[in-house]
């Protein structure tokens, strides 16, 4: 997480960027699908996109509350987490990242994403690529 500002790892932590958090937690979980962004020069993991196949039980009621109704076993829900570089923003790595998973998860009969965790309101550049890739906002809440 060394290039990544404190802003950014506020709004990104726990996950981090290194190949071996990637292996360790993420790409041996069957539970997970993850797309990688590697500089291809430098091998460097500049962003992913990690998908959870399941919703989280607490969600599940939180969307409820929104009038969606949700359960994990019909495979049609998963959640999106994407992160970036800092210094790889504004190029269109979130966009090809996103386009990547949602390709894979209809191959796997996804057929809604949700963001894992939401975004936070004053994240305006997050609320807008998430609007830009047709997200919708559907409620509100805090932790």
């Amino acid at each position: 997480m060394q290039h990544v500002s404190n802003a950014s790892k506020e709004k990104f932590s726990p996950r981090h960027f290194s190949v071996e958090y990637l292996c360790d937690y993420i790409l041996e979980n069957s539970n997970y699908l993850t797309i990688i962004a590697k500089n291809s020069t430098t091998n460097e993991v500049i962003g992913y996109a990690i998908s959870q196949l399941w919703i989280f039980d607490y969600d599940i009621v939180r969307w409820q509350n929104y009038g969606i109704e949700i359960n994990n076993r019909d495979k049609k829900y998963a959640c999106f987490a994407p992160s970036v570089l800092d210094k790889f923003h504004h190029l269109g790595i979130g966009t090809l990242l996103f386009a990547e998973t949602t390709i894979n998860l209809s191959r796997l009969n996804y057929a809604n994403l949700i963001l894992w965790g939401g975004v936070k309101c004053y994240n305006v550049a997050a609320v807008n690529f998430y609007l830009k890739n047709n997200f919708k906002i559907t409620g509100h809440f805090d932790y």
